[in-house]
């Protein structure tokens, strides 16, 4: 008889909801150390259940779907009808359709973003289950991308395109800004066909901000998250269309104001499996 940590589950379309199969992961790098709650580090032995992923991030076009179907917002989004410059900003999100609603949504809060995937009928990931989509799935060994281990490539990959925090510009030649799904992002595909877990827009997951020592880290080593309900901060994985090449491996982990507003971040949703 098949366990649930090794079932498998079906494909629900593309884009949409894409099967990543339960496993044993190692969750975490002991590498990537640097004094405070960011610490991808101790390492630990997890199981992670099966469940189902968007395929892609939720995009402009996706959340005003949902806004006329019913959905209200916690946080409203920011509105945003200028051109995408460093001047003016890059929130992607704007008050009537236009040709931006093929871009990930960003300028989203944590809030609202979990409350529009349980409209949909899911939720955030968790750190585990996302690290398993961008590190592991489908794949022999658990990698640093995606993709495998290749490095990130400008024009394959949306990240570099903007100095941040004293970085250079690494794909400043590829414009400024996000971009559309499925412009520059080739290499930055999972074998399953999960996009942009490395570039386009960070993404919140479910967890609260805390680092891997924390005692809500303890409380399970089968589908673990850190749990704590009234948290103020809150884990963001994945690069971002700024982001330079170190923050792009799939163990890389950062914390924001849950009530935050940025244009380098958005979100997925996943529907999870039954044990």
């Amino acid at each position: 008889k098949t366990s649930w940590l090794d079932a498998s589950c079906e494909a629900l379309g593309d884009p949409g909801p894409l099967c990543i199969a339960g496993d044993v992961m190692v969750f975490g790098n002991r590498f990537l150390v640097f004094g405070d709650f960011t610490d991808a580090a101790p390492e630990r032995l997890v199981g992670i259940a099966r469940f189902r992923m968007d395929a892609e991030e939720v995009t402009v076009g996706r959340f005003r779907d949902a806004l006329q179907s019913g959905f209200v917002a916690p946080d409203p989004v920011t509105l945003h009808d200028e051109p995408l410059s460093p001047a003016q900003g890059a929130c992607t999100f704007t008050s009537t359709p236009g040709d931006r609603e093929d871009y990930p949504l960003n300028c989203v809060t944590w809030a609202t973003a979990r409350a529009f995937c349980v409209f949909e009928g899911g939720d955030l990931p968790t750190e585990a289950q996302w690290e398993l989509a961008a590190t592991q799935e489908g794949r022999d060994v658990k990698t640093p991308y995606p993709w495998g281990q290749d490095d990130p490539a400008c024009g394959e990959v949306v990240f570099g395109r903007a100095e941040l925090a004293g970085t250079e510009g690494y794909c400043a030649q590829n414009g400024w800004g996000p971009v559309a799904l499925g412009v520059q992002d080739a290499r930055d595909v999972s074998p399953s066909g999960l996009r942009g877990l490395a570039g386009g827009v960070s993404e919140w997951v479910r967890d609260a901000g805390e680092g891997y020592k924390h005692p809500c880290r303890a409380t399970s080593v089968v589908n673990p998250w850190c749990d704590l309900e009234e948290a103020p901060n809150r884990i963001v994985r994945g690069g971002a269309w700024a982001s330079p090449p170190p923050t792009l491996v799939g163990t890389f982990r950062f914390t924001r104001p849950a009530a935050t507003r940025s244009d380098f971040v958005g979100f997925r949703c996943v529907t999870e499996g039954k044990p």
